[in-house]
């Protein structure tokens, strides 16, 4: 069955007491995005209740404020893995669906060196990959949007890192269509174990709702459909937004899958 979850930074200021009954009475899946109010080691007693339902879907995105596993700093690069994998413990305790992971970030000084940076995040993907089967939850590394410190816009770049390990790839189409290279990530479809869905009109992540820009939805749609089974999860500004999103992603995927 496929499933449709949604996604947002904006619930992490909602206590979740608050935020999560007013997610599920409109989704039957639910990505957290694991930081501020809702960092995994603060509301993990509230989830693991949550978890029992079992036609709810807990998915998580690792902590991004101030993360980056690709760093120079020894310090802030270890302190951001303990970070991910803490967020992968307690992922596996609570049976959740996907861990995604954003695979770094690059500064001034690293972006000089890309292939250290590279090294860095093979090396944590390796350490992920480990965690990942320890603890049971699959775990992704998502591909990122054109912007300037970010790394791992390009499938090859990607590939690269998670090649050899269990991680699998969170496909972001709104990321992709800034980059100008969906149609190379679809090449990649057998690896995608997350979907993460928004809009944009190519220049910027905009995070607009599906069908308000230019993001080829129908196309990646078509081409998942005989190699993705997995859920859909709409990032969103709002819930309002994630609703009307997701209502347009149904509509495709009834004319895909004919109900």
């Amino acid at each position: 069955m496929i499933r449709i979850a949604v996604s947002s930074p904006a619930f992490s200021h909602v206590p979740v007491e608050r935020a999560a009954p007013d997610i599920l009475a409109h989704f039957g899946a639910w990505e957290i995005v694991a930081e501020h109010r809702h960092h995994l080691s603060r509301i993990r007693g509230y989830l693991h209740e949550l978890a029992q339902d079992r036609d709810v879907e807990l998915r998580v995105h690792a902590p991004l404020s101030d993360i980056n596993i690709a760093s120079f700093s020894d310090r802030v690069r270890q302190a951001s893995m303990a970070e991910v994998l803490e967020t992968v413990r307690i992922s596996g305790e609570l049976g959740v669906a996907c861990v995604t992971v954003h695979p770094g970030l690059v500064s001034p000084t690293s972006s000089m060196d890309i292939g250290r940076v590279r090294a860095l995040v093979r090396e944590a993907a390796r350490e992920l990959s480990g965690a990942s089967v320890e603890h049971g939850v699959p775990v992704a590394f998502e591909n990122m949007p054109r912007m300037k410190w970010l790394a791992f816009r390009e499938p090859a770049e990607l590939l690269e890192v998670v090649e050899g390990t269990e991680l699998g790839i969170c496909f972001d189409a709104g990321h992709a269509n800034t980059c100008g290279n969906t149609e190379n990530w679809l090449e990649l479809r057998d690896r995608f174990i997350n979907v993460h869905l928004h809009d944009n009109r190519g220049e910027r992540d905009e995070h607009l709702g599906l069908g308000e820009g230019t993001v080829p939805l129908g196309r990646i749609l078509g081409a998942l459909k005989g190699s993705y089974k997995g859920t859909y999860v709409i990032e969103s500004n709002d819930l309002s937004q994630g609703v009307r999103s997701r209502d347009i992603l149904k509509d495709w995927l009834m004319k895909l899958h004919g109900g």
